[in-house]
């Protein structure tokens, strides 16, 4: 993964090296960089990768259903991308921090999400699984 700001990134190459055949319009779209193996460093909130700009908007345009993630911000908060308003204006759902997603070999799996219902909540714990066949 590049670097930039001392941070790794996700270029819209990378994204398109690891996208296996056309993604369709509502499919869920996971992005594990083998990150979330650092899930109990002491720095595991600090030291995340982020995303290029063109590399999410390339994403949104997919319009997907949900964008699943092994970073704790994928923001480059040193010299910001700004995609975020565009992003959260598309009603994608995100679902942030993932961890295993390194574990998953095959391009298309099942995925069942059970959220906790909690009334009035913007975020909330979210077991997910995710089902190769």
């Amino acid at each position: 993964m590049p670097i930039k700001d001392g941070k790794p990134c996700i270029t819209l190459a990378d994204i398109k090296e690891a996208e296996k055949e056309e993604i369709p319009e509502g499919a869920i779209i996971l992005i594990g960089t083998g990150y979330g193996k650092n899930w109990e460093s002491p720095d595991y909130l600090t030291k995340s990768w982020f995303i290029k700009r063109d590399a999410m908007y390339y994403i949104i345009d997919k319009k997907p259903l949900l964008l699943g993630v092994d970073a704790t911000d994928f923001e480059n908060w040193a010299n910001p991308e700004r995609f975020f308003e565009r992003f959260f204006n598309s009603n994608i759902l995100l679902m942030a921090p993932c961890i295993n997603l390194e574990k998953l070999e095959k391009f298309k799996v099942k995925f069942i999400a059970l959220p906790l219902k909690i009334k009035g909540a913007a975020i909330c714990p979210t077991r997910a699984v995710l089902i190769e066949e």
